[in-house]
């Protein structure tokens, strides 16, 4: 629906239902098309494909930003980030992080400290495992004996 709504913005031909059933529309009747808005078509289309196609709800949203950034930059917006960032996350794109950081504060509480560092980054003992280091020959010798 949303997909159906975006394509109808974006073109300025009358969609099919929208005109009478007796209507022929050949493609010579039609206005020509101009090149950037078949090329932003198709780059809205590819992002919505791309967000149907990701299972990381997190890339999701950046695909949404991203497909309406394109629409709001082809329509001219001067700010097409902030405005596709307010409609999607409720933020300007600068106060993302801070927002971020917020609700893992909100969310942990007392043990905020123990997982993110003074800048809200995760600290690295938490994504990284640490395996002692043994060769392929080292297994394969114990192995044998």
């Amino acid at each position: 629906m949303l997909r159906a709504a975006l394509l109808a913005a974006l073109s300025p031909l009358p969609s099919h239902s929208a005109l009478p059933v007796d209507c022929v529309i050949t493609s010579a009747a039609l206005p020509p098309r101009s090149a950037a808005l078949n090329l932003t078509s198709r780059v809205v289309l590819r992002l919505e494909q791309a967000e149907a196609r990701e299972t990381n709800p997190h890339f999701q949203t950046d695909y949404r930003i991203s497909r309406l950034l394109v629409i709001f930059a082809f329509r001219g917006n001067a700010a097409p980030l902030v405005e596709a960032s307010q409609i999607v996350l409720g933020t300007h794109p600068d106060q993302v992080f801070a927002k971020l950081t917020a609700q893992r504060q909100e969310k942990l509480g007392a043990e905020y400290p123990d997982w993110y560092d003074a800048n809200g980054n995760l600290k690295p003992e938490f994504f990284s495992v640490k395996k002692p280091p043994q060769s392929v020959t080292a297994e394969r010798r114990k192995e044998r004996a």
